[in-house]
């Protein structure tokens, strides 16, 4: 049913456009072949030049418009593609979220070995120190650096924070 609606809604259309390009052009040659005898025939020739028109331009879209229509293979195929498509970027997308996921393992890695490091650093310098203290270079406390040190390494240990 909605088919054979289209192609009556295309004829009525096609046969709308059609008489105004009629109209315009049946005066026009009845002008030319004999102006007053032509005159009384012409509104009936427009008219049936209209739906002959229009049944033509119907019959041609019907006929050749099913050419343009996609085969049932032709959608297989486009489905087909378009799944492969899907399955392509949630790949992609896969392989970005891994990415991501890699490079923060990767950095909690390098924090907690830089946390271990610190620690068996520090907690080897002050059980060299003992119960005595030592100047920093800058003049500053070496037990208070090296303390500030382990509670550096707490904070940037991803294990501890």
């Amino acid at each position: 049913m909605p088919r054979w609606f289209g192609y009556i809604t295309i004829f009525f259309v096609s046969a709308f456009v059609l008489h105004f390009a009629i109209e315009a052009v049946v005066p026009l040659i009845t002008d030319l072949v004999a102006p007053s005898s032509v005159d009384a025939i012409s509104g009936p020739v427009i008219f049936v030049a209209d739906f002959v028109l229009a049944g033509v331009a119907t019959w041609l879209i019907v006929r050749f418009g099913g050419q343009f229509t996609r085969s049932e293979e032709d959608k297989r195929r486009g489905d087909a593609f378009l799944d492969e498509e899907r399955r392509r970027v949630e790949a992609a997308e896969q392989q970005h979220l891994d990415d991501e996921r890699l490079e923060r393992l990767q950095a909690e890695v390098s924090a907690w070995q830089r946390a271990r490091d610190l620690r068996a650093y520090a907690g080897e310098a002050l059980a060299a120190l003992g119960d005595g203290d030592a100047t920093t270079t800058e003049g500053g406390s070496l037990r208070d650096e090296l303390l500030w040190a382990l509670a550096y390494a707490d904070r940037i240990d991803p294990l501890r924070s």
